[in-house]
C-alpha cells in the first residue's frame, strides 16, 4: 500500500487547524512532518507565555526546522500551516483561510492550499470549499 504523503499532511493539518478554530476561534502557525515510514507528526513552536513572539517569527522558526530536516533527508515531507487573508475578487473584502505550504519527496511543484473559514459572532466556524494556487515558476 503506497502512502500518499501529500494527502496525509493535508488531512492531519486541516483536522488540527479546524480543531483549534472550533475550540478557540483562532489558530497559530504550526507544522506537520512525515517520517520515513510515512507517519505524520505535529510540530509546534514552544513559546514563553509571558513573551509570545509574532506569528511571523514562529513561522520562520518552523520553516527553518522543516526545510533543514527535509534537505538532510531526515523527513519525507512537511506542511507549514498558517492563517492567510486572501482577496479572491478585486474590490471584495479579503477572506480568512487556513493556508498550507507543503513539500514532499514524491511530488514537485505542489500548489499552496487554502481552506476558507469564517468565525461567526456566536463563536461557531463556517468552512467553505478549499482551493489551490499554483506557484509561479522561476
Amino acid at each position: 500500500m503506497e502512502i500518499n504523503l501529500l494527502q496525509s499532511l493535508i488531512d492531519h493539518s486541516y483536522e488540527y487547524a479546524s480543531d483549534l478554530l472550533n475550540d478557540t476561534g483562532e489558530f497559530y502557525p504550526f507544522a506537520a512532518f512525515t517520517d520515513k515510514a510515512g507517519q505524520v507528526h505535529p510540530l509546534e513552536f514552544e513559546v514563553d507565555k509571558n513573551n509570545i513572539p509574532p506569528n511571523s517569527k514562529v513561522l520562520e522558526a518552523l520553516a527553518a526546522w522543516c526545510t533543514g530536516e527535509f534537505a538532510k533527508n531526515e523527513i519525507t515531507g512537511y506542511a507549514l500551516v498558517f492563517e492567510a487573508s486572501v482577496t479572491l475578487e478585486e474590490g471584495k473584502a479579503p477572506i480568512d483561510t487556513i493556508c498550507m505550504d507543503i513539500a514532499t519527496v514524491d511530488q514537485e511543484n505542489i500548489p499552496l492550499y487554502y481552506f476558507p473559514y469564517e468565525v461567526k459572532k456566536d463563536g461557531t466556524v463556517d468552512y467553505d470549499d478549499a482551493f489551490a494556487v499554483l506557484r509561479e515558476s522561476d
